[in-house]
């Protein structure tokens, strides 16, 4: 497909010596991290 977009979602960041999600996805459009998702009310906080 020409005009198709190749979009990623992850939950945890894909690096190791043969992954890179930067490298197969490209720059990152948007990134909602654990911060926005407690300030949201999406998440409780976590605590480890």
């Amino acid at each position: 497909m020409p005009n198709a977009a190749f979009i990623g979602f992850t939950g945890t960041p894909i690096e190791a010596a043969d992954r890179n999600t930067r490298a197969i996805f490209g720059e990152y459009i948007d990134v909602y991290d654990l911060t926005r998702a407690v300030e949201d009310g999406a998440t409780v906080r976590v605590y480890y």
